[in-house]
């Protein structure tokens, strides 16, 4: 796994650690404003797990094309 690859990697960690973080604050939420916070930290928390986990299949389809000689 190359350098960039690993810092998606550890990227997506913190994005799923976020993700549990809203989990146990929907359980806590005070009121709504808390719960629409804790909506929007797992909102983005998915986005940033997509968009890192998208990344990282680009980076293997480009190294596979790089591989075969059709870059």
């Amino acid at each position: 796994m190359n350098i960039p690859d690993k810092i998606i990697e550890k990227v997506v960690g913190v994005a799923r650690e976020l993700d549990q973080l809203a989990v146990e604050g929907y359980e806590y939420a005070a009121d709504d404003r808390c719960v629409a916070l804790f909506g929007t930290v797992r909102d983005c928390a998915y986005r940033v797990i997509n968009a890192a986990e998208n990344e990282v299949s680009r980076h293997a389809r480009l190294a596979k094309k790089a591989s075969d000689g059709t870059v």
